[in-house]
């Protein structure tokens, strides 16, 4: 595929039923209101089907260069449809000489409401999900991996239902504090004024219902993610007990490439038999990329517990030449 061709337009529209896969697998051809018809121009037309399609659902996996266009009445393009309320409605019928299948489906990994969008040929034919196609950074998973890169657990995709309305929460997390939720304002997403205000209204129920909003822009996300992570933990921050404080306080001091067993901890702080509610304290560290944790270890030279597990542990020592 030479260049000129990769950049040729796609739009990308829906399937709404196994009805119409069926009519432009056998007849090759799409139709759209035209009250609905994007003004751009557009060579190819690609074709997401939604979950109503069941295993072959939620994904993208034919596609037509588009070979004659007109306009018509519905009623002509579904005569059987005699009572459809949009039955004398304009349709733009396109047309289509083959109907491609790309070699792997775009899916719709993360959920995303896919309606009328526009992507290149070239886009389409190297995309594995709907993010990719529209060159929109996958903000959810990189928050995600990394919270739980440090010990904190978030539940992805998370609906609520709040006073008879619905929600999905990009990412939930519930803790002794109470919930939060995390919302990943994609660029592209969330510039226009009808998506700022349905964020505001999304803002309000969940903050009625008792959760606090974290909404973290993706420039940050990509630019500034341990920020971003700081801000996640400072919500979360339980007011440490007097003991608690003075593990972390002098945790913090133990330096890098250097370990010290719980014992040795509970000894330094003035609680030498409290080694056990030192590694409890440890665990529950909500200032991960402030106390270094990872550097307490057992009496008998034996890795020990980590929030973020023991590998993750060995890892961190390892980086620091500590083992």
């Amino acid at each position: 595929m030479n260049k000129k061709a990769e950049q040729k337009t796609v739009l990308v529209g829906v399937l709404k039923s196994k009805r119409d896969l069926e009519i432009l697998l056998k007849e090759k051809w799409y139709r759209i209101p035209v009250a609905f018809l994007p003004k751009k121009k557009f060579e190819y037309i690609a074709l997401y089907q939604p979950a109503v399609f069941g295993r072959e659902g939620k994904r993208i996996q034919y596609y037509g260069q588009i070979a004659d266009r007109n306009v018509c009445k519905r009623i002509d393009l579904l005569p059987k449809e005699t009572s459809h309320p949009r039955a004398e409605d304009d349709y733009a019928k396109f047309e289509f000489q083959n109907i491609e299948v790309l070699d792997e489906p775009i899916r719709n990994i993360i959920p995303r409401r896919v309606s009328f969008g526009f992507t290149t040929l070239k886009s389409l034919k190297s995309a594995r999900d709907i993010l990719q196609l529209y060159g929109v950074p996958p903000t959810e998973q990189i928050i995600e991996r990394r919270l739980k890169q440090v010990g904190i657990p978030a539940v992805p995709e998370h609906r609520v239902s709040i006073e008879g309305k619905k929600f999905r929460i990009d990412l939930a997390i519930i803790h002794l504090g109470g919930k939060i939720a995390i919302e990943c304002d994609n660029k592209k997403a969330h510039a226009g004024k009808t998506q700022r205000s349905k964020d505001e209204i999304k803002n309000k129920y969940l903050q009625q219902a008792g959760w606090r909003v974290i909404r973290l822009k993706e420039a940050d996300i990509i630019e500034r993610l341990d920020q971003c992570v700081k801000v996640i933990q400072k919500a979360m921050e339980i007011a440490p007990t007097l003991f608690q404080k003075r593990v972390y306080n002098f945790v913090r001091t133990i330096p890098k490439g250097k370990t010290m067993s719980y014992a040795q901890v509970a000894e330094a702080i003035g609680r030498p038999r409290a080694y056990r509610a030192v590694g409890n304290a440890l665990n529950r560290n909500p200032y991960i990329l402030e106390v270094p944790c990872h550097r307490v270890i057992r009496s008998d030279g034996s890795i020990g517990g980590f929030n973020s597990g023991t590998a993750r542990k060995k890892t961190l020592l390892r980086a620091e030449g500590a083992i």
